[in-house]
């Protein structure tokens, strides 16, 4: 669920917030070598992620072209079920259900442009890119023992977390009815860190009231 409030009289400033509960299936993939021993260990597991965002924009109108600068806080909270790792002969973990939390603030800007089409439909493209600094810990941490050997102790490994710190490059195309009250984009984005880089692509259905 998102929002954004930008009433007349502001100069071109709004306000905007979203949130989101998600239920995501992961896998896990871990490889295990020390002299001539040379194991994979993988895995699988539940987990919730539950984010909040709030933010504050100002935008420019040029023609049919919308551009301005935008400033945001968003939280995010991951929680992950326990699991046992497999096909890892005396390296396979047990790993206790944890959490990770994460708050990022992000600076960007925008540029927009949008088109009527003579059957009233409003076409649209638009183009942001912003970084994204994470104010908490960019570890993510588990705890896990080694499931095949008895009354193994447990212990904490950490994982910098992908995408906490990086540059972040969205854009997305769409359509939308006269009233401009229903759309439907295509969107694709981009995030680059030094932990390594992911590009995303999909379709978003937006209802505006």
């Amino acid at each position: 669920m998102h929002g954004q409030f930008a009433p007349e009289g502001l100069d071109g400033f709004y306000v905007m917030g979203s949130a989101r509960v998600g239920l995501e299936e992961n896998r896990s993939k871990r490889t295990v070598a020390f002299g001539s021993y040379y194991q994979k260990a993988r895995g699988s597991y539940t987990s919730w992620t539950m984010e909040a965002m709030a933010g504050l924009g100002k935008d420019w109108k040029a023609g049919a072209v919308t551009f301005g600068p935008f400033v945001s806080l968003e939280y995010i909270r991951t929680e992950h079920g326990s699991f046992k790792e497999k096909r890892a002969e005396g390296a396979g973990l047990s790993v206790r259900k944890g959490s990770n939390d994460a708050l990022g603030a992000m600076l960007g800007a925008h540029a927009g442009v949008a088109s009527r089409a003579e059957d009233g439909l409003i076409v649209r493209a638009d183009l942001s890119a912003a970084y994204r600094r994470e104010l908490l810990s960019t570890d993510y941490t588990a705890k896990a023992a080694f499931r095949e050997i008895a009354g193994s102790d447990s212990f904490t490994g950490h994982a910098r977390a992908m995408g906490r710190n990086a540059v972040i490059v969205d854009g997305t195309v769409g359509i939308a009815n006269r009233a401009d009250t229903l759309r439907a984009e295509l969107t694709a984005g981009y995030e680059g860190a030094n932990t390594g880089n992911s590009v995303r692509f999909g379709i978003r259905g937006q209802y505006r009231f």
